[in-house]
């Protein structure tokens, strides 16, 4: 029994100590760069060129308050407004992601009260508002896009 402990050990310590490699693996450090840059600004614009850019489309939807002392010049900017606002949230849920809070208050085997609440919070720049349009039920689209190159 003491052999079979002591094998089982001197097994263990090798394995061990030999750092789980095997004889033939080699690490290999290639030395060429990516390209010729004078400064480490350089460097990270060359880099960033070498991720490919996508564009992110985002469409926002708003319509006028149904307020009768607006004139219809108004009533058309603020649906307008509200389109492009709705674009760059739905713009921000889609870079960032958003935050979920619901509750519900129940009693006697009934839903009383839900409230659900969504939150997304995020920096814009460089968008561009690609298409406006004015739909025949006052409701208006606008369609948002930004070039994204994967870093955030």
């Amino acid at each position: 029994m003491k052999i079979l402990k002591r094998i089982l050990f001197v097994i263990f310590a090798v394995f061990i100590f030999s750092a789980c490699g095997f004889a033939g693996e080699k690490t290999v450090i290639s030395n060429k760069p990516i390209a010729k840059v004078d400064s480490p600004k350089t460097a990270i614009q060359a880099v960033i060129k070498k991720i490919p850019a996508s564009i992110i489309y985002a469409t926002g939807r708003g319509s006028a308050p149904s307020d009768t002392s607006l004139t219809e010049t108004q009533r058309y900017l603020l649906s307008e407004r509200a389109a492009i606002i709705d674009g760059y949230r739905v713009l921000s849920e889609k870079l960032e992601g958003f935050l979920v809070e619901a509750f519900t208050k129940a009693g006697m085997y009934e839903v009383y009260a839900d409230k659900i609440t969504i939150f997304t919070q995020s920096f814009i720049k460089g968008a561009e508002i690609v298409e406006i349009k004015h739909k025949d039920n006052g409701i208006c689209e606008a369609v948002i896009k930004i070039a994204f190159n994967g870093t955030i």
